[in-house]
């Protein structure tokens, strides 16, 4: 939990933001990681005096352009990074409108793509659009809090039935460079665990003396 903020409600309500800088969540990695802000909904309303309105996503990596449609606002999800590249061809056709001629649009469009910002194209062209920082807000239903409950409640079970001296049956998830930043940051046996050692010594991007990569930027 990154953010707790009033809702428009008013009191006791707030909402629950999140910051994701990963990419968008589709599917099943959707429905995993509402949990997590489900999770919060629920500790924060059964210890404190307040409501939970909304639970969301900050998409740091991402930026709502938005512009007038004939009824309402139009957004668009950019990559915040490049958003203006993504936007070209709706640019282009702005421009085109305005009657520039092809040459002036590549020109200005090329340094508008290049700088990620719209201070070269003419103001008529600025002025239609806007930026919007990207939340996500993730549906909060009955269904959804059962699932999460009961998921809660089958992996503890399952936890607790494990012998805790045979080694087999506590395996870790594979660790891979992509999935590897807890192992390398979050968690606290890092220093001593074998499998993470074993990930160090086998992964091409490994530090020549095995030492956590990690080290040096948190200690």
């Amino acid at each position: 939990m990154d953010a707790i903020l009033p809702s428009e409600k008013g009191k006791p309500y707030v909402s629950i933001y999140d910051w994701k800088t990963s990419s968008k969540f589709t599917g099943k990695k959707l429905n995993e990681a509402g949990r997590q802000l489900l999770m919060y909904k629920l500790a924060l309303e059964q210890t404190t005096n307040l409501k939970v309105d909304k639970i969301l996503w900050f998409m740091v990596k991402y930026v709502y352009v938005c512009t007038h449609g004939k009824t309402k606002v139009i957004k668009k999800m950019c990559n915040r990074g490049k958003w203006v590249k993504e936007m070209r061809k709706q640019l282009e056709k702005q421009m085109k409108n305005l009657r520039y001629d092809d040459f002036e649009i590549e020109l200005m469009l090329d340094n508008a793509v290049k700088e990620n910002n719209l201070n070269s194209l003419p103001e008529e062209v600025k002025n239609k659009f806007w930026l919007e920082d990207c939340t996500v807000e993730y549906e909060v239903t009955d269904e959804k809090v059962n699932e999460l409950k009961n998921y809660i409640t089958e992996t503890v079970e399952r936890i607790e039935n494990k012998d805790r001296e045979d080694e087999k049956q506590w395996q870790p998830v594979k660790i891979n460079k992509f999935n590897s930043f807890y192992c390398s940051v979050l968690c606290g046996h890092r220093k001593t665990c074998k499998f993470y050692k074993e990930f160090l010594e086998s992964n091409k991007f490994k530090k020549k003396n095995n030492t956590d990569m990690f080290d040096n930027l948190f200690s």
